[in-house]
């Protein structure tokens, strides 16, 4: 064998495993193109979880976020499936937020200091800190959901279950809901112009702000992108902010980086960064957008001269 081509596997082989301990590294469970501040969701990569919660049956899920570059209180945002007749047990959570949503059509039952309400998709309900909140899917399809946490301190989950095995069936349900919940709708949302320095009108929603909640959760915002338009590139330096593609594709630039994105895929923008939007497409772009501020209430942005379209 060559040296030339000795040299050249060599690289290869090199830059395969520099790639993998790179990947095993990161929490996001699969990187787009190996870059983690994109994650896409890959049902070949769901991670199985029985009885999880001491719920229920069964309920998978990827982490689409690199947990290890926040330098936020922002821990996760999970994508995943809720099992026919599965869920997750009622469990207390004394130092950190969470929210559950459903991303479908589906209902599911939502359960929050021993109350349960039946909701219908694509809708969230909100576990704030010191509650207890479980979920449970009583159809025989499978639903679809994402849950996000955040924590008030040490950036650690934290959670203590209320039995080894609490099943969640056969509750009595409530109505109205008793506890904080938002739906995901379209006819919600306002017209705005130029968003972040950005071309066209997009439409907005702030579902929830800081005042919703008690850790430095800052907001969850529901964004409506029409072809054409974009969201301005901006850098947050008090904040880290998450774009989870709700339905649509895109484009999406993050720190220079630019990646076509479609439906349940998330771009993670930490401290310092910058990120931005481009519809190229000839549809909606629906964004979830998630953000976690370094102190509780402040939030800025810094818009960047950078055109999104056609990058």
């Amino acid at each position: 064998m060559s040296k030339t081509i000795y040299s050249a596997i060599l690289t290869v082989l090199l830059s395969v495993a520099a790639f993998s301990c790179f990947a095993q590294e990161t929490q996001n469970s699969n990187p787009i193109d190996g870059n983690t501040k994109f994650g896409r969701t890959d049902e070949s990569m769901y991670n199985p979880g029985n009885f999880p919660h001491g719920g229920p049956g069964q309920v998978a899920h990827v982490e689409l976020t690199p947990h290890e570059e926040f330098q936020s209180q922002f821990l996760f945002l999970h994508r995943g499936r809720l099992f026919p007749k599965s869920g997750l047990g009622e469990h207390v959570h004394r130092w950190m937020e969470e929210m559950y949503f459903v991303l479908d059509g589906h209902t599911a039952q939502f359960r929050v200091n021993g109350r349960t309400a039946e909701l219908p998709g694509p809708c969230m309900v909100l576990c704030p800190m010191g509650d207890s909140h479980g979920i449970y899917n009583d159809s025989d399809e499978i639903v679809e959901f994402m849950n996000l946490g955040v924590t008030l301190r040490d950036r650690q989950y934290d959670a203590v279950n209320f039995a080894e095995k609490n099943d969640l069936a056969n509750e009595p349900i409530d109505s109205p809901p008793p506890f904080l919940w938002s739906v995901i709708d379209k006819r919600l949302c306002h017209p705005s112009s130029n968003f972040m320095g950005g071309k066209g009108e997009i439409l907005y929603r702030s579902i929830w702000d800081k005042a919703d909640f008690r850790t430095n959760w800052l907001f969850v915002n529901h964004y409506v992108v029409p072809p054409g338009a974009t969201i301005g590139y901006h850098r947050h330096d008090h904040v880290e902010e998450v774009y989870f593609v709700f339905s649509g594709k895109g484009r999406m630039t993050i720190d220079g980086v630019t990646k076509d994105v479609m439906k349940d895929d998330a771009g993670t923008c930490v401290l310092h960064g910058a990120h931005g939007v481009w519809n190229n497409s000839d549809e909606d772009l629906v964004l979830i957008s998630v953000a976690v501020a370094m102190e509780k209430g402040i939030i800025n942005h810094t818009e960047l001269d950078m055109e999104m379209r056609n990058r």
